[in-house]
């Protein structure tokens, strides 16, 4: 595994990964991108403290965001 890598998020559409991003800002960014109507950051970060995997809906069409993983974040205490 990747020593700086913390946490890696991926939105799904359709059953297949459209984006995926290891900073939960750049990942809203992109998202914007695609959806420009959708939530902002602070609903991200919220949702994502209090769940890993989660559905919402934009635009008519239903995206399944996922944090994969978070590292501890002192592994060796």
């Amino acid at each position: 595994m990747l020593q700086g890598l913390k946490a890696l998020y991926i939105v799904i559409l359709g059953g297949e990964a459209i984006l995926f991003e290891t900073n939960l800002r750049s990942f809203v960014r992109k998202f914007e991108g695609i959806e420009p109507d959708s939530r902002n950051f602070d609903y991200f970060y919220r949702r994502f403290r209090k769940e890993r995997i989660f559905r919402l809906k934009v635009n008519e069409k239903e995206y399944t965001f996922q944090k994969l993983f978070e590292r501890e974040k002192f592994p060796n205490r």
